[in-house]
């Protein structure tokens, strides 16, 4: 889970002993992540020359912390999920199998930016338990694309699933997650609601699909174990308001 989902998949691009995983809250490419991560808030005044005193420092202008993220992507390639993932399923390295990973990420997730795990499922092909989320809870205007939904029948390869705890005043126990600003900043709260990054990993029913994919002896396959009506969700939200 968290930096295990976004290292985990570089090992999943290489390991030649495991074919299947589980990669919780899942995310790449570290350029991208660290803007939109609450994380990264005790880090951004010395990135930005903000808490570097008088003797100056830091890099105040965006153009510049985005090009110079950009170039420490090159570098995190060789280490991170974005320089691998894309061997994970359809393109195997030498001598290293094809892979499954189940990808259960959290909607509007405060820690690892759920854009980001997007990205990840377009490179391995992953496909999309639907329905994803509620009509119009994504702020994308044509949200998942090029994500095929997963196939009917029992299914062995890759999938994305999104979990989430429904929005502010929702119904949820912990009040619901406000979708994520769509620019390079984190989803602080209160004003984004609460951070559901562990949610998907304390539910049952994402536990139990894990437990099904992760099946040994050529068993494990992907098992919707939701309402195959609605969409995954946690913390006791109830699509439509109900408990």
């Amino acid at each position: 889970n968290s930096q295990g989902g976004i290292l985990g998949g570089a090992l999943m691009g290489v390991i030649q002993d495991v074919t299947r995983g589980v990669l919780g809250v899942p995310g790449m490419s570290y350029s991208m992540l660290l803007r939109r991560s609450i994380d990264f808030a005790a880090y951004r005044p010395f990135f930005s020359g903000s808490g570097t005193g008088d003797g100056g420092g830091g890099y105040p202008s965006i153009k510049d912390q985005s090009f110079l993220l950009s170039m420490a992507q090159m570098l995190w390639d060789r280490a991170e999920s974005s320089g691998y993932v894309y061997h994970i399923e359809h393109h195997p390295l030498p001598n290293t199998p094809p892979h499954a990973v189940l990808m259960q990420v959290a909607y509007g997730d405060h820690q690892v930016s759920m854009w980001t795990a997007e990205f990840m499922a377009r490179s391995i092909g992953a496909k999309l338990r639907v329905p994803a989320v509620e009509a119009g809870r994504h702020p994308d205007s044509n949200p998942y694309v090029a994500l095929e939904p997963v196939p009917a029948g029992d299914f062995t390869g890759s999938v994305l699933t999104i979990w989430d705890n429904g929005p502010e005043g929702g119904g949820s126990n912990n009040g619901g997650t406000v979708p994520p600003p769509i620019t390079n900043l984190p989803p602080f709260e209160p004003d984004y609601g609460y951070d559901p990054h562990s949610l998907p990993r304390k539910d049952a029913t994402a536990q139990q699909q894990k437990s099904y994919f992760l099946m040994p002896a050529g068993e494990g396959k992907f098992v919707d174990t939701c309402d195959t009506s609605l969409p995954c969700t946690t913390d006791g939200y109830v699509p439509g308001g109900g408990r």
